[in-house]
């Protein structure tokens, strides 16, 4: 019902109020505070949201959710491949994300998308092949100074040959 009356006001509000508005919902949404059909509806709302024209809105929601590991997965990975902006709040801690899906943005991603990924708390051997081949200098300076970062050996090989003679890798 709440859910409901939310998604009425949201047509004529403003993006600061859309935004403040999505993270006390993304909040409630974590904090267990809803029976099972508000959940539902809220996590629906969420998803309703991620079309919002307004990036303030889904930065919000990254900023809410993306620490917790009970957040919904489709909200995440739309978060995740959202402009560099919004996308990295939720690339750099999320523990909704898996491997692949670093892998795939690492992909797909700009230098700050890859960077994000790269300074995450702890990035994985396969994740740091993925940066380290196909990675950003700015990334790759990234992921060296990452102490959770677990790199292969040649990982730093193929960094030193792409990055040679970039000085902020060589520093790095």
């Amino acid at each position: 019902m709440v859910v409901a009356q939310f998604l009425r006001w949201i047509d004529t509000a403003k993006a600061g109020e859309r935004a403040a508005a999505a993270a006390a919902l993304a909040r409630a949404y974590l904090g267990g505070e809803l029976d099972f059909e508000d959940r539902c509806a809220a996590e629906a709302a969420l998803t309703f949201l991620l079309d919002d024209p307004s990036a303030k809105v889904r930065h919000a929601m990254a900023e809410a959710l993306s620490l917790s590991p009970h957040s919904p997965p489709q909200v995440i990975a739309a978060l995740a491949a959202d402009q560099p902006d919004v996308a990295s709040v939720v690339l750099a801690r999320s523990p909704v994300m898996t491997d692949a899906d670093m892998i795939d943005r690492i992909a797909c991603g700009d230098g700050r998308v890859q960077a994000a990924i790269a300074s995450r708390p702890v990035v994985s051997m396969a994740v740091a092949a993925a940066l380290a081949e196909i990675g950003t200098a700015e990334a790759c300076c990234a992921l060296l100074a990452n102490h959770g970062a677990t790199i292969a050996a040649l990982s730093y090989r193929r960094m030193a040959e792409r990055f040679g003679e970039d000085g902020a890798v060589r520093e790095s």
